[in-house]
């Protein structure tokens, strides 16, 4: 399991951040991350597998169910599964907001798809993550000068990451950065175009890059 937290925060120097700023950095490197592992994995897919991903992407929950059925008999009851379904809805409930099951569903799906299709999803997620932290890391001094120059200034300093043009969303897509435990979290033994990294919330970079 891959965690996008204050621990990530920690290693790269920056836990000095006030704590809006470091929720708006993880988001941050979620999106990057997610984004870039979209980016490799849509090289390497076939129009009909990009196909299949984005209806997963879009919500589409009897192609999901259909898939699942097919590939996966008993997934409702597989650990797996529930342990998604547990970790969405205490998220859920910490930053109360409506519990959606066919969210959870559909990016299951996409991870598990995406574990099927491409074996090396985890390792990719891997790489990329490690080069987004020698970026960010490479800068965490301007950041936190420029969070000291901005003193009561809400909006964050960022990164200098390098961008790239949008891809299909490589890692399971999630509904929002946790408010309360600072944590992003891509569980990437489950899995998630963009191919979908997931949250526990914790938010299992494609992402789980899981």
């Amino acid at each position: 399991m891959i965690r996008i937290d204050d621990t990530l925060l920690q290693d790269l120097g920056l836990m000095s951040l006030p704590k809006p700023e470091r929720d708006a950095l993880l988001r941050q490197i979620y999106e990057t991350l997610e984004m870039r592992v979209g980016m490799k994995l849509a090289e390497r897919m076939s129009d009909q597998q990009l196909d299949e991903f984005e209806r997963f992407i879009d919500g589409d929950l009897a192609f999901t169910e259909n898939y699942l059925n097919t590939m996966r008999a008993g997934w409702q009851q597989s650990k797996e599964y529930q342990t998604a379904l547990t970790s969405a809805q205490k998220a859920a409930q910490k930053r109360g907001v409506e519990f959606n099951e066919n969210a959870v569903k559909t990016e299951f799906g996409a991870l598990t798809w995406l574990e099927t299709n491409f074996p090396d999803y985890k390792q990719v997620v891997a790489s990329e993550l490690e080069t987004l932290k020698g970026e960010i890391k490479a800068d965490s001094g301007k950041i936190l000068e420029a969070t000291q120059a901005q003193a009561g200034v809400p909006a964050p300093p960022q990164p200098q990451m390098q961008q790239q043009a949008a891809a299909p969303q490589a890692m399971p897509p999630q509904q929002s950065v946790p408010q309360q435990d600072n944590v992003v979290q891509a569980d990437f033994q489950q899995p998630a175009p963009q191919p979908p990294v997931q949250d526990d919330q914790s938010q299992q970079p494609p992402a789980q890059a899981a």
